[in-house]
């Protein structure tokens, strides 16, 4: 799961985020000397993007199971640390997938693309039912980035994953994984939110 991410992260610097995606983004920028640092510092900084992938893969999962072991203990259900976090990593495919198609639509959409316009596709969320131009509030746009229906399904790939492990049905898994990771998640949409909301 991690070289297909570092793949997709190498396709993504090599075929869509190129020299001319910096100048189109730059485009209503004044300074002639601005593209050039741009790239250099680019390019010079491109390898810690590289290596922070399998750090923030594995925080990620990490924070999902903690989450869901909390609500394992809340349910009085048995599933080990062990198991959740397999549960976990195996349910991040479904981010993965997300990631992918994410690249497919900025690789289909090269030639216009900038910084605002990729920073605006979100497929499957509220973000892109409502559309940018309707979204008037920075700290808005996270919040609505973030609840998408692959969330949706990494929960239920969770859920399913436990219900293999138990007696219990996918409902009932499905019912321990939604409010305990749920929650999580909700908390730290919160937080970026309103960090966004100071800043801005």
């Amino acid at each position: 799961m991690l070289s297909l991410y570092i793949l997709i992260s190498i396709f993504d610097n090599t075929y869509i985020f190129t020299e001319g995606f910096i100048e189109r983004s730059l485009a209503f920028n004044p300074s002639e000397n601005a593209l050039p640092e741009l790239i250099a510092y680019e390019s010079k900084t491109k390898w810690i993007g590289f290596l922070l992938i399998p750090l923030l893969l594995i925080v990620k999962i990490l924070f999902a199971t903690f989450l869901i072991s909390c609500g394992v203990v809340f349910f009085d259900e048995k599933y080990s640390f062990r198991y959740i976090f397999k549960a976990c990593m195996f349910s991040e495919f479904v981010f993965l997938l997300s990631h992918f198609l994410y690249s497919i639509n900025l690789f289909v959409n090269r030639e216009n693309l900038t910084i605002e316009t990729a920073g605006n596709y979100f497929p499957f969320s509220f973000f892109s039912l409502i559309g940018a131009e309707n979204v008037h509030s920075d700290w808005i746009i996270y919040p609505l980035q973030t609840i998408n229906l692959f969330e949706v399904f990494y929960m239920a790939s969770i859920a399913w994953f436990l219900s293999k492990k138990s007696k219990q049905s996918f409902v009932d898994t499905f019912g321990i994984v939604l409010p305990s990771y749920g929650l999580g998640l909700l908390l730290w949409i919160t937080l970026v939110a309103f960090l966004t909301f100071q800043i801005t």
